[in-house]
């Protein structure tokens, strides 16, 4: 028992120590509406619902490729238009998007295009969001082309305003910039944040917050996932084009206090304080209310956006500047603690990839020579040297509960997933599970420590090719313990340290 317990503290220390600490900075709230209405005063407005819709699907050139773009325009209306371009985020790729948005603002007077994503510099492995804005920016080009456009402003949710500022900065005719949901600093630390506020909801073992760091903070292998630290902070810093900035206050990705100060400090690097802000109260991600099917686009949002866009330059210094639901943000979305060299990049593959190699190459071997002394045993012929049959049990048993642990820890994180990115909660999965898979995770340590307290013990035993196999098997089931209590999937005896 004493072995069991040892071996447990040192796989506990070592799984808490080679990993960063997960400590984020709370932040003092200094964003505070000065009205409770989301309103935007203009001398015209038009209310949501005004004008009939003509839609057209258009191709636009995107040097080389061509993609298709929706056009809506109000009924009615041909001269003094502001066109609005939309360009996604990392949830939409086609015109079938921003379907109700671009719907009410077109039915309050205000042409919108909704162009297909530009593919060609976008998938899960490589983003670039230079190439994109110059995508978007033909669309703009073309919306600035349509009769009656005298203005054209972009739309840029979630991830599209990483392009929105680029496109802003680099393209003339970009008159006046939407930006909705945008994270404002790199996708790493937003999405630390977004990590960090979704398993707090969700209310999980303290243990499983350091594991945050160690997942988001290492560079990625094979150069892949490199646009995580892109920054669109010195192209905020050129802006020169009224602003309009809106979160739902339902939002629990993005870090709505820290990218309202940070937007606003950087547009006045350019000298810009044309910065209207709202937040919604409730809303979600795309400024809609409700869940599932039943979401609604905020009417509020969609009004005060077109009143905003009918009102320039007016309505761009118009009071209140910020309005609305008061936001809330605990923690900061910081940049995370370095992970040490061998479990970041190509060498976090190698890592953990060597520590399965070692337990089943001695796993393998230990098979082989059991089936060659059985057969040579069947033969007649002289058995084979094999370990000890008590440290070979041993040895095996903690190898299948160190699979076993790793196992329901993969099964575990996936259902916790599941439960935050819908908002949910279920402590007995979250805590009850947690302490089963913990359990298990503990055996396969106490069972490894007496195999080795069982192969110390018989020592005399266990040479050569019996020992090559007895200690290849045994320092791969460590490994891996000792990997597993990294991540967060083994008992956690340090009072909290790494986190």
């Amino acid at each position: 028992m004493a072995g069991a317990i040892a071996l447990t503290a040192t796989i506990s220390v070592l799984g808490a120590v080679i990993g960063p600490a997960w400590r984020p900075r709370e932040i003092v709230n200094d964003i505070v509406p000065t009205a409770p209405e989301t309103d935007v005063h203009t001398a015209n407005p038009v209310p949501v619902g005004t004008y009939e819709i003509r839609e057209q699907v258009v191709d636009v050139d995107l040097g080389g490729v061509t993609v298709r773009a929706l056009v809506r325009s109000p009924l009615g209306l041909d001269a003094d238009l502001s066109a609005v371009v939309f360009m996604h985020g990392a949830g939409t790729h086609d015109l079938t998007g921003f379907a109700d948005q671009a719907a009410a603002l077109t039915s309050a007077g205000i042409v919108t295009v909704v162009p297909d994503k530009g593919m060609a510099n976008y998938s899960t492995a490589h983003r670039d969001y230079g190439a994109l804005a110059v995508d978007y920016g033909r669309s703009v080009t073309m919306a600035a082309g349509l009769p009656g456009v005298t203005s054209v402003g972009i739309y840029a949710e979630s991830e599209g305003a990483y392009s929105a500022p680029i496109l802003a900065t680099t393209q003339e005719n970009v008159d006046f910039v939407v930006l909705i949901s945008p994270p404002v600093v790199p996708a790493r630390q937003q999405s630390a944040f977004a990590t960090d506020n979704y398993l707090r909801n969700v209310g999980v073992p303290s243990a499983l917050l350091r594991t945050i760091p160690r997942a988001l903070g290492v560079e990625m292998p094979f150069g892949t996932l490199r646009y995580a630290d892109f920054d669109p902070q010195p192209y905020q810093q050129q802006m020169t084009q009224p602003t309009f900035l809106a979160f739902g206050t339902g939002d629990a990705s993005m870090p709505l206090v820290q990218a309202t100060e940070q937007l606003r400090d950087d547009l006045a690097v350019a000298g810009n304080d044309a910065l209207t802000t709202r937040f919604y109260a409730d809303a979600n991600h795309g400024m809609k209310l409700g869940t599932g099917d039943d979401q609604v686009l905020d009417a509020g949002f969609a009004q005060g956006l077109a009143d905003w866009i009918h009102g320039l330059d007016d309505s761009a210094h118009e009071e209140p500047r910020i309005a609305g639901a008061q936001p809330h943000q605990t923690y900061a979305a910081d940049p995370l603690p370095h992970v040490r060299w061998f479990l970041s990049g190509n060498a976090l593959v190698v890592t953990h990839g060597a520590a399965l190699v070692l337990f089943a190459g001695g796993a393998t071997a230990a098979g082989v020579q059991w089936l060659v002394g059985r057969s040579r045993r069947r033969a007649g012929m002289d058995a084979v040297a094999q370990l000890p049959r008590t440290t070979a049990w041993l040895l095996g048993g903690a190898g299948v509960l160190t699979l076993a642990a790793w196992g329901a820890f993969g099964v575990y994180i996936q259902r916790v997933a599941y439960l935050a990115f819908n908002y949910l909660r279920d402590p007995a999965w979250t805590f009850g599970v947690y302490t089963v898979q913990q359990i298990v995770a503990f055996a396969a340590a106490a069972v490894l420590a007496a195999a080795l307290v069982s192969g110390h013990l018989n020592r005399d035993q266990i040479a050569g090719a019996r020992r090559a196999v007895f200690g290849t098997t045994a320092g791969g089931t460590l490994a891996l313990l000792v990997l597993l209590a990294y991540w967060g999937g083994f008992p956690d005896i340090t009072g909290g340290a790494g986190i």
